[in-house]
């Protein structure tokens, strides 16, 4: 009976525990309430970062050596109240945090964020484990913001894959691959592919190429985005069935499939003749945002010529060195930008089957600084730039949502060059800020990161004159 009582006296003691704890947070919560949003959020933000590393130090007591989660799903998940992806993710910190508990500490002091440690935890998972370890790439990331952090991690996993274990990665993928229809909540019907990350990239990249080539069927920059007939999740969808039906290229229209790497020339009368030929045109009738089966006439093909660089803009783009090429370094692995290290079998099919372009950085033969004699970045350019900085370097947004930004813009008093060396790539979003927050980009000198300043008076270019009515844009011939 005495160890009963002395049971119920140690329960007794944690309640109350327990309700001081719950009285101390009400407090907390209360003051919080009170003040003005510029001065609880960013305690709130604080709190919020020591709350997750004091979850994940608890849950990572219980995951025992041989790395059993169970213990830990089961506790994050009692309330019935978590996601099993917020489950999954609050377990994989913890697992992570066990493994190094220096992340559990920089959590704790906001050096690292949930999300930079959700990044690390990720990367860990695709490097076998290497990433958890290395106390320099966890510094890396804990430097960059969020948006920047995936992009340390991308060519982390690039730096540390070789060829037999991403080969080994897209056995697997490969032998996983499948494909399954099913209804949607919104009773609507789908179709989900599974399988190897360079054909599902692939397929994603011709979808948004063709989407593109329908944006411009339907008005493009000629027509507010509202008035579009239909959105781009449509257009991707049609885009998608168009490919299924016709092919990458479709239609009779004599494009080769491998022609991804066409100049800005012959891809604006390229995406002409997809337009108005059947290799950009449906069998069937398709449904327009207003229930009608035809296009209206408020959304008549664009006209306006505006040599954009969407219009040049690579499919798949390969990195691979000279090394590997010629065969005297096997063991490196060759990376699909915006995606990741390829399987060797996926290179050797690449090489086979596309157009191939030797391009080395600095080299004289390649007219790569065009100065003052054009304003848009060429089509070798933006290649070069794909390959050089992969994605956007603000935000980490896939290349084929990015175009060529100077870095000194073009129109403003400094007159910006179209060199590679002054060029960057950045997505339709970032460049926009930049422009519209009178912000430029520099390079810092100890990370190599890129980073925003506010643009100087000579930087600024200036304000765009008002977008000119359809009768007087200028006109592709």
């Amino acid at each position: 009976m005495a160890a009963v009582f002395k049971l119920g006296d140690r329960i007794g003691e944690i309640d109350a525990q327990l309700r001081e704890l719950d009285r101390s947070a009400d407090s907390v919560f209360g003051l919080l309430g009170g003040m003005p949003a510029r001065l609880s959020v960013p305690r709130i933000q604080r709190y919020r970062d020591r709350l997750n590393a004091l979850e994940a130090a608890a849950l990572a007591q219980v995951i025992d050596d041989k790395g059993d989660t169970k213990v830990a799903e089961n506790i994050v998940g009692k309330s019935g109240k978590v996601s099993k992806r917020s489950k999954k993710a609050a377990v994989a910190r913890a697992k992570l945090g066990k493994k190094n508990p220096s992340i559990t500490d920089k959590m704790a002091t906001g050096e690292l964020t949930d999300e930079q440690v959700d990044v690390i935890a990720d990367t860990d998972r695709k490097t076998d484990g290497a990433a958890g370890s290395d106390d320099s790439f966890i510094t890396d990331i804990a430097n960059a913001g969020i948006d920047q952090s995936r992009s340390v991690a991308a060519d982390f996993i690039t730096d540390n894959a070789d060829a037999d274990g991403t080969q080994s990665e897209y056995d697997r993928q490969r032998l996983l691959r499948k494909a399954n229809k099913f209804t949607t909540d919104r009773r609507t019907d789908a179709i989900m592919f599974e399988g190897d990350t360079a054909a599902i990239s692939e397929i994603w990249s011709a979808a948004n190429r063709r989407a593109d080539e329908f944006y411009r069927d339907d008005g493009g920059r000629d027509l507010a985005v509202n008035r579009h007939p239909r959105t781009n999740e449509q257009r991707l969808f049609d885009a998608l069935i168009d490919i299924f039906k016709n092919g990458t290229c479709g239609g009779g229209c004599g494009h080769g499939d491998g022609d991804s790497t066409s100049s800005a020339d012959n891809d604006n009368e390229s995406a002409e003749r997809h337009g108005r030929g059947g290799c950009a045109t449906l069998g069937t009738e398709t449904a327009y945002n207003d229930g009608s089966a035809s296009n209206p006439t408020s959304a008549t093909r664009s006209k306006r010529y505006t040599p954009k660089v969407t219009s040049s803009r690579p499919t798949i783009v390969v990195g691979v060195t000279l090394d590997k090429f010629l065969g005297l370094d096997p063991n490196s692995a060759a990376e699909l930008i915006g995606t990741g290290p390829i399987a060797d079998t996926v290179l050797a099919e690449y090489v086979g089957n596309a157009n191939i372009i030797a391009m080395l950085f600095g080299h004289r033969g390649q007219p790569l600084w065009m100065s003052r004699q054009v304003r848009l970045a060429t089509h070798a350019q933006h290649v070069a730039l794909v390959i050089r900085d992969k994605r956007c370097i603000l935000c980490g947004a896939d290349h084929t949502k990015c175009k060529a930004h100077h870095i000194t813009p073009w129109s403003a008093p400094a007159q910006g060059e179209t060199d590679i060396t002054k060029l960057v790539l950045v997505c339709d979003s970032c460049h926009h800020y930049i422009h519209d927050e009178h912000q430029t980009v520099y390079q810092d000198a100890a990370t190599g990161r890129w980073m925003l300043r506010p643009a100087l008076p000579h930087e600024i270019a200036p304000s765009r004159p008002p977008k000119p009515s359809r009768s007087e844009a200028p006109q592709r011939k």
